[in-house]
């Protein structure tokens, strides 16, 4: 048995797709009964197949946005898993040829890159279509402890991935997909994590770990953990790796330093089509990790758990305007499971949020007399057996309430926006939640506030997100009207 060449076609038609399944199924059948090397043969065969009849899927899915949002998920489902059975049945495929003294040692390593490379696309692909199966971080672990047993985790070897041929060693995959999975919790669009994925690719020769803790701001991952990568030494017995982040933090400058030329890293590849916002935003997230956020000398705020209570929900800016207006717009609600001072976590099913996305900005009434608190969403995740997770940060300060504004730009066209004063009473960190559009207008507006009008310009952005910004201004001129 070997899977057909001739499927190896773009997987946008259902067709294919069920040619390639049974293709699939065909191997998982006879995979028990098969000499180890034939298995090896044919899973090799199998992954060059599903490599080649997804490269332009993919693409005109993140890049040209030509397909239906339902056309979207269907396939970002069939991916996910897809790479998820591939990774399965990649891990039980290496197991096998290792305990074969007739299969020779670099025939399996080949198996156990390819396996990595699929269980960090799976991780990657989460994003799209929600996490529908456990981590088995165990599983992953043990892929590494047997890569390290053969003294073969530093080899480099040639994967052709998304049809470019790419060079990496074991640790490098491994690495990759313990960094993926990360932000695979929701912080980044499914666009953003494709930007994050090439960046690793470009930094392969950083993702290398050591075996013990020598100093420096470093994340672990324990081999006998049931978990991924964490902050700082180990402090309890086991066997533990570490990945040194300043190396990745001046590859993150690097990537600035490059923008700033005007030149997108990479220059190639489907990372390269993203907007630049994109690339933006995970420096931001980069910029996080590398610094320790979250790690103990970084803790999160201290949660409240279980509040039980629904809480009202505004999504985006003319539903917050609403809701400070007289005339009280139909929220939805949604029940917070968690919350601190710094943000919530709504736990809730997909047709309560399905058009809300990383980014989006959200009013929450908090409490139900006062005006909405304004909220970004920094996390959507669909997670196994517990629905959708969204996790919101809060941009104001509920003691400062938020106020609806009009200003009117100089061709006398008249904005509506959100004012969100900052905590410092001088004003300094007062802001407007704008359309992102008008930034690149660097046109002056008219305020009035009482008996004066203000002339003023929208400055420099505190916190962004889906076609929104938080600006800074600079008052230009006052006058009494």
């Amino acid at each position: 048995m070997s899977p057909s060449r001739d499927l190896a076609i773009a997987f946008d038609k259902s067709a294919c797709r069920k040619d390639y399944e049974q293709a699939f199924a065909k191997l998982l059948v006879a995979m028990p009964r098969m000499p180890r090397r034939e298995l090896a043969e044919h899973f090799i065969a199998l992954e060059a197949l599903l490599d080649d009849g997804m490269v332009e899927v993919k693409t005109a899915m993140l890049t040209e946005g030509l397909l239906s949002p339902r056309d979207y998920q269907l396939l970002g489902h069939w991916i996910y898993r897809q790479h998820h059975n591939l990774m399965r049945l990649g891990a039980k495929a290496v197991h096998a040829c290792a305990a074969d003294s007739k299969v020779d040692t670099a025939r399996t390593m080949r198996l156990l890159a390819l396996t990595f490379l699929h269980v960090g696309d799976s991780v990657k692909w989460e994003l799209m279509a929600g996490r529908h199966y456990p981590r088995d971080y165990p599983a992953l672990h043990g892929l590494m402890k047997l890569a390290i047993a053969k003294r073969r985790q530093g080899e480099r070897g040639e994967l052709v991935v998304d049809g470019m041929r790419r060079e990496a060693t074991l640790e490098q995959l491994y690495l990759r997909t313990l960094l993926l999975d990360r932000f695979a919790s929701g912080p980044l669009t499914s666009e953003e994590i494709e930007v994050l994925d090439a960046w690793l690719w470009e930094w392969g020769d950083a993702l290398r770990f050591e075996a013990r803790h020598e100093g420096g701001l470093v994340m672990r991952a324990d081999l006998d953990a049931n978990g991924g990568l964490a902050f700082g030494p180990r402090n309890a017995p086991g066997v533990s790796l570490y990945l040194h982040l300043e190396p990745l933090e001046d590859l993150r400058r690097a990537v600035i330093n490059e923008l700033h030329r005007g030149h997108v890293v990479p220059h190639v590849g489907r990372a390269a089509s993203m907007p630049i916002q994109a690339h933006v935003a995970v420096l931001l997230q980069l910029r996080k990790l590398f610094s320790g956020a979250g790690s103990p000398e970084s803790p999160r705020a201290p949660r409240r758990g279980m509040l039980g209570d629904k809480m009202e929900v505004l999504v985006g800016a003319q539903e917050i305007l609403a809701a400070l207006g007289p005339r009280k717009p139909e929220a939805r609600r949604l029940t917070p499971r968690n919350a601190s001072a710094t943000g919530y976590l709504f736990v809730t099913s997909d047709k309560a949020t399905e058009d809300i996305a990383v980014g989006t900005l959200l009013g929450l009434r908090v409490d139900p007399r006062e005006p909405p608190v304004l909220g970004r969403v920094v996390r959507r995740v669909h997670e196994v057996d517990d629905g959708w997770h969204l996790g919101v940060e809060v941009l104001s300060d509920p003691s400062v309430p938020i106020r609806a504004a009009s200003l009117e730009s100089d061709g006398g066209k008249s904005h509506d926006l959100v004012f969100v004063p900052g905590s410092d009473r001088s004003g300094r960190f007062d802001s407007f939640a704008v359309d992102y559009g008008l930034l690149g207008r660097h046109e002056r507006y008219r305020l009035r506030a009482g008996a004066a009008v203000y002339s003023l310009a929208l400055n420099r952005v505190r916190r962004r997100g889906r076609d929104w910004a938080l600006a800074g201004f600079e008052i230009l001129e006052a006058a009494t009207a």
